[in-house]
């Protein structure tokens, strides 16, 4: 009788707030990644790039990066930010010198608009790797 090997199981986890970002949410997902990966799964994060919690949604904590399980592979997959940015230096010119119409030119965004330019990125990084 032939004998197969068992598969690990796998999880590819999307949490676009993940370590080194010091978001509320950031603790559940750094616990669910740490516990499933010391219990025998292959898990890989999608994540945004660390810069990412340093220029557009500060703060950042890297005790938090020390935290986590180094068998979890994170897969850092960059965002169009412009539309987040509030450095003044790096808008582009009728977003700093006209602010009033920009505003009427581009709908204002919800909470999750925010983060739909990221999703083709995303998907396709999720399907290269």
């Amino acid at each position: 009788m032939r004998r197969t090997a068992q598969r690990r199981p796998r999880l590819l986890f999307i949490a676009a707030f993940f370590p080194p970002s010091r978001s509320s949410g950031v603790f559940r997902s750094l616990a669910i990644a740490n516990h499933l990966v010391a219990n025998g799964w292959d898990v890989t994060v999608a994540t945004l790039p660390e810069e990412f919690f340093e220029r557009i949604c500060p703060p950042r904590d890297d005790s938090l990066l020390a935290a986590l399980d180094p068998r979890v592979r994170v897969l850092r997959v960059p965002m169009p930010t412009m539309h987040l940015e509030v450095d003044m230096r790096r808008l582009t010119g009728i977003r700093a010198h006209f602010p009033g119409v920009y505003k009427r030119l581009v709908p204002t965004m919800s909470y999750l608009d925010r983060y739909t330019p990221w999703l083709p990125r995303l998907f396709a990084a999720i399907l290269k790797d």
